[in-house]
């Protein structure tokens, strides 16, 4: 079964290849200590954006960059596993989302590959696998 991609996925893909181009493939997110983000890591809380307000991780960039209307993201939100996943269809009362569920599950892999070190060229790899894994046609 081939899945179908929808104008805000093609957004989404083009954002994480331009967020990844901007910072660079081999940048890896840093792991800040003593700061408010650290904090608000500990108490359980994903940081999407920075205490400044600037997207703080791939994902969070990604979104920025995407400009989907409705992708507005939170500084701060309970503990999902990525920030593409607020607003998966899933995530909504019609059960229309903004993205597609197997963007936020792609997203996942990637979000997962930069918190536990890698560098962002190859969370975008894992991004594009797992699109690949689910039978995502690009």
């Amino acid at each position: 079964m081939t899945l179908t991609l929808t104008n805000n996925d093609r957004k989404f893909i083009a954002a994480m290849e331009a967020a990844v181009e901007e910072r660079g493939a081999d940048y890896v997110y840093p792991q800040v200590t003593g700061t408010i983000d650290d904090a608000m890591h500990k108490a359980g809380m994903c940081v999407y954006r920075d205490s400044s307000g600037n997207p703080a991780c791939l994902i969070g960039l990604a979104l920025a960059k995407a400009e989907i209307p409705g992708t507005d993201i939170p500084g701060y939100h309970e503990r999902t596993r990525s920030a593409s996943e607020l607003f998966a269809e899933w995530d909504t009362e019609d059960g229309y989302g903004a993205l597609s569920w197997f963007i936020a599950e792609a997203s996942d892999k990637a979000q997962t590959e930069q918190d536990n070190g890698a560098a962002w060229g190859d969370a975008l790899v894992a991004f594009y696998d797992d699109l690949k894994f689910n039978g995502v046609e690009l």
